[in-house]
């Protein structure tokens, strides 16, 4: 009897893998910590200009003083990210956000007091050289936790869930900035922005995980049963396989006192298909900052502003959708081929964005489901660096990732800006799919020299 009812005991259902993602040792709270962390990167930039309007009577400088921020971030965050790579998280991490926690303050006490332009300039200039990428740390941190339950499958959901909170981020800080701003206290945001970095920051430097050297974990083999972790041969950045993704050198070993190849002078832009992958991440997202513009000017023309912000979470909120079914399901496959499709598809959502430009509501269905890809281009890219880099560079290499995506972002505003006051806001949406498809030449590009010889 107890053998038949084994016999047709009904299969367990696997666990959702956003339950066995926090199911991991710690990762829900580095996860929080890191999300709050994060809130700065969506408010600055626009804390900055209104926050120049609104107590110096002046745009355009607040423009240019964002752009000396954005322009001082993509220089030095790299080179933060190698430090990590090299020193670890806590440490380098904790005098980082100090610094920039301190620099909000002065920013905003600075402007309160309406102080000379100048000094403005050389504060954003600070606020820009002591920013860092959170968002490459706590991905870095996500492929360590993996990596110690031998749980590399759960790294697709966990990058998706990563990709969603940066669009939550980026939903909820402009919006945030806005309300702060206009209350009376245009500086406000920038106290927002210390306390959001210094206690995020702090939490997420201080929980133990901080403490372990996750890429050294990454570039090991693994821990046996009996906890003596066993070298894995190093990566030798000679030995790379057509794809870009670093083999391992079976003449290479590794000696007790550490990895070979543990802090690698390669920088890690260079590694085979990185160079493509940021040109392409440069014009993907400058999209993004193109978009605003765009759509602002739309609904301007067309006496509709009360519906911009409606208009602009509406896409936000289908690219979180998308990160959420992306990160329920396991990838297989080739992730350069899977690129492409996912851009070709973003390429033809925004192609129907300008054919429908005067049907807001056509726009707005349009906007969600063209959305669905985004968060995935995000996961799969950062995917794709793990692969691409050895794991002694991995924080660097995520970091180049992001600095492509600070880069297009510029350049987006800048370009649709022209556009704008040259032929009008559809001609502005028009730019959109025009970006998109030469991201796709750039993954085209990858896809043909390195994926195809895999």
């Amino acid at each position: 009897m107890t053998g038949n009812a084994n016999e047709y005991r009904r299969p367990v259902k696997p666990r959702s893998p956003y339950l066995q993602i926090f199911s991991l040792p710690g990762s829900a709270a580095f996860c929080a910590a890191a999300a709050v962390a994060r809130m700065p990167m969506a408010m600055v930039s626009l804390g900055i200009v209104l926050a120049l309007n609104h107590l110096y009577k002046d745009w355009a400088t607040g423009g240019f003083m964002t752009a000396l921020y954005v322009l001082c971030a993509a220089v030095v965050t790299p080179v933060y990210a190698r430090l990590f790579d090299r020193f670890g998280q806590r440490s380098i991490g904790l005098l980082l956000t100090a610094l920039q926690t301190a620099g909000f303050i002065l920013f905003a006490a600075a402007a309160q007091n309406r102080v000379h332009l100048a000094l403005l300039f050389v504060l954003a200039a600070y606020l820009g050289l002591t920013s860092f990428s959170i968002g490459a740390l706590v991905r870095t941190r996500w492929a360590w936790a993996t990596a110690q339950q031998n749980g590399s499958s759960l790294l697709d959901t966990a990058y998706s869930l990563e990709s969603a909170v940066d669009e939550t981020v980026f939903i909820i800080g402009p919006i945030l900035v806005a309300f702060l701003a206009s209350g009376g206290t245009p500086t406000l945001p920038f106290y927002v922005c210390a306390a959001a970095e210094g206690i995020g920051g702090l939490v997420f430097f201080l929980l133990p995980s901080a403490a372990f050297h996750a890429v050294d974990t990454l570039a090991l083999s693994g821990v046996p049963e009996g906890g003596n972790i066993s070298p894995a041969p190093s990566v030798s950045p000679a030995v790379q396989d057509e794809a870009g993704r670093a083999d391992y050198d079976s003449s290479s070993t590794v000696t007790s006192s550490g990895l070979a190849d543990r802090h690698p002078k390669r920088l890690a832009f260079m590694y085979p298909g990185m160079l493509l992958l940021c040109c392409a991440f440069i014009s993907f997202n400058s999209t993004f900052s193109a978009f605003d513009v765009a759509m602002t000017a739309l609904m301007k023309s067309m006496g509709q502003e009360r519906l911009l912000g409606l208009q602009l979470a509406l896409f936000a909120a289908g690219s979180c959708a998308g990160a959420i079914l992306f990160g329920s399901r396991q990838h297989h496959g080739n992730p350069w081929r899977r690129l492409v499709i996912l851009m070709a598809y973003l390429t033809l959502g925004f192609v129907g964005i300008a054919l429908f430009s005067r049907n807001i509501a056509v726009i707005g269905i349009i906007e969600v489901i063209a959305g669905l890809s985004v968060a995935p281009i995000f996961a799969s890219g950062n995917l794709m660096v793990k692969g691409i880099v050895p794991a002694s560079s991995l924080t660097e290499g995520l970091s180049w990732l992001s600095t492509a995506s600070t880069v297009g972002a510029a350049l987006g505003s800048a370009v649709c800006g022209r556009i704008l006051d040259s032929f009008g806001p559809v001609a502005g949406l028009s730019s959109l799919w025009i970006l998109t498809a030469v991201s796709l030449i750039f993954l085209a590009a990858g896809y043909m020299r390195y994926a195809r010889r895999t």
